[in-house]
Order: structure tokens, then sequence, then C-alpha cells
């Protein structure tokens, strides 16, 4: 009788464990990290924020009207990554980008260094190769 107890109770653990609001703050890395991309669009400045993969991203993808995102949104995406996530923002220099004229670039060098700022507030280990290279002395 004492196997047929155990069973019950042990989902009904892992479904208060599942319910409580604990487990929704754990953020997991994403398996390949996460890719950022931006560009302009009748002349705002959108990001994209993909889940890494080993191909490069079709310009379809990038662009789609549907994940595109303000700063504003990326920055509450950026957000709720996990820490020490991977984040690589991916520039116009890259090959493919070129082939497809998918106009990929990377913002001012205000905007770049806020993200930045933000990437290191929150411990993502973030790469990109947009210059100049800014510190941290620009206002917020």
């Amino acid at each position: 009788m004492a196997p047929s107890l155990t069973r019950p109770v042990f989902a009904a653990a892992i479904a208060l464990m599942l319910a409580s609001p604990a487990s929704a703050q754990i953020r997991q890395p994403a398996t390949k990290g996460m890719e950022l991309y931006s560009y302009r669009d009748n002349g705002e400045w959108r990001f994209a924020l993909m889940g890494g993969t080993n191909r490069f991203k079709f310009c379809s993808e990038i662009r789609n009207p549907r994940g595109a995102l303000t700063l504003e949104r990326l920055e509450s995406e950026l957000r709720q990554l996990a820490p020490r996530e991977y984040l690589s923002w991916w520039g116009p220099d890259d090959a493919a980008f070129k082939r497809e004229k998918c106009d990929v670039a990377y913002p001012e060098p205000e905007i770049v260094a806020r993200i930045r700022r933000l990437s290191r507030q929150l411990e993502l280990n973030y790469a990109d190769d947009a210059l100049p290279r800014l510190d941290d002395t620009l206002p917020q």
C-alpha cells in the first residue's frame, strides 16, 4: 500500500514546486546563446533578438515585423536573459548580409554603448564589432 501513496505524493510535490514563484525566476541560458541584429525601418532603429544556431539567419528572419523590437523593448527582453548568457550582436561586416543586402547596421555609438552597459550590468557574455569602442562616460 505504501508504494501506491508514493506516486501521488511525489506528483503533488512536483506540482507545488512548479507553481512556486521562485521557480519562475530561475532562468536557464539558451543552448547556443542569443543573437542580436539591428537595422533601420522607416527611420527608426529596430532590433531582432534570436536564439543562436549554427547557421546564418536570412534577412527575412531578421527583418520580420513580428519580431521587430524597439530599443526599450530590446532592453526589457535582455533583462529576461539568464546571467552569463552569451549574446552576440552581428553587424554589417558579415559577408552573408552583404550578399543579401539586408541593411543590418549598428546604431549610433550612444545606443551601442547603452546596450553594452546594460549587458555588463546583467552579467551577459556580450560581444560585438561595433566601432568606436565607447566607455561608460557617455550620458545615459
